[in-house]
């Protein structure tokens, strides 16, 4: 009987002890009351700021010339993500080009084409025209950029995107 008043006992201080070391953790622990930005990669922000755009543009088909990144509505871990990045239409009768474009480094270039599965719409800047690894030379850009940014030329016809 001894026996089992000590371990009666034992198993009370334990279940004590447990109580007490939840109580202390619980005040370790804190509401995250704000949702978690995840870091994008360069070829996953640049993607979306592509699609962002396009979509964007759709919205607005009368809008011309440069478009301002804060007014694409970027969430915050893509525009962290973005280097030296921008946008520009251009109109010519009912064809509408656009092009984006950011910072990139060749190896991060190719890893976004691959990314978007070979798109031919997703090349890189030689200043004036832009190049892609597939086809080579794709013609000149709408608006000079950097040379070596990750650079994106998009062209379709008022009312069929």
């Amino acid at each position: 009987m001894g026996f089992g008043i000590g371990f009666a006992f034992a198993m009370l201080s334990l279940l004590g002890l447990t109580i007490e070391t939840y109580r202390a953790l619980d005040g370790l622990i804190a509401v995250q009351n704000q949702p978690l930005h995840l870091a994008l990669s360069e070829d996953q922000a640049f993607l979306t700021f592509k699609a962002v755009l396009l979509a964007y543009v759709v919205a607005h088909p009368e809008i011309t010339g440069a478009i301002p990144l804060d007014a694409l509505g970027l969430e915050t871990s893509v525009s962290t993500a973005l280097k030296d990045a921008g946008a520009y239409v251009s109109t010519e009768g009912a064809t509408v080009t656009v092009q984006s474009w950011a910072e990139m480094s060749p190896v991060t270039i190719l890893k976004t084409i691959t990314r978007a599965r070979g798109d031919l719409s997703i090349g890189s800047s030689q200043g004036t025209t832009w190049t892609t690894p597939l086809v080579g030379t794709m013609g000149s850009l709408p608006t000079p950029i950097a040379t070596g940014h990750v650079v994106s030329v998009v062209t379709f016809n008022k009312g069929s995107f």
